[in-house]
């Protein structure tokens, strides 16, 4: 979801309307939040991922990491999943700040029982490294590069 989007109310409640026409979609369905939301549209955020988390959908907070504010919103919406940035993941076999940093929110995240993905992962080292740290969810260029869903 959008930054813009999530802060439109005409949009969330549009969203939720919908939904709750269609409940059988809801398990099927994971919405991804920026964690820049957490900051600029932090009660919308909130109280949206609630909505949708007490739907059966499932939440994911993405680029977790970028912004350390985010982590109070974390707490409030307890997602599903978050993603760890990019930018924390990149180079991570070399850059031991980055190690110890992503180890910190690992810890975080698990225990509040919240499932790990890692984004923007490029090779075979970065993918090792993160494994050793116990991240059993990756996505990025190592894996495959993006393609577009044909019908």
């Amino acid at each position: 979801i959008a930054n813009a989007s999530l802060a439109n109310q005409n949009f969330r409640d549009w969203l939720v309307d919908s939904l709750g026409q269609h409940p059988e979609l809801c398990e099927k369905l994971v919405f991804e939040i920026e964690d820049s939301a957490l900051i600029h549209h932090k009660e919308q955020a909130i109280s949206f991922a609630k909505a949708l988390i007490g739907m059966k959908c499932r939440v994911t907070i993405e680029h977790f990491g970028d912004n350390l504010a985010s982590l109070a919103g974390l707490r409030a919406i307890q997602p599903h999943f978050v993603k760890i940035s990019g930018k924390l993941t990149k180079d991570i076999h070399t850059d031991q700040d980055s190690q110890l940093f992503v180890s910190s929110l690992l810890s975080i995240a698990r225990g509040l029982s919240i499932s790990i993905i890692a984004e923007l992962v490029e090779n075979e080292a970065e993918s090792v490294a993160l494994t050793k740290l116990n991240v059993n969810f990756q996505q990025g260029f190592y894996f495959a590069k993006p393609k577009l869903w044909q019908f």
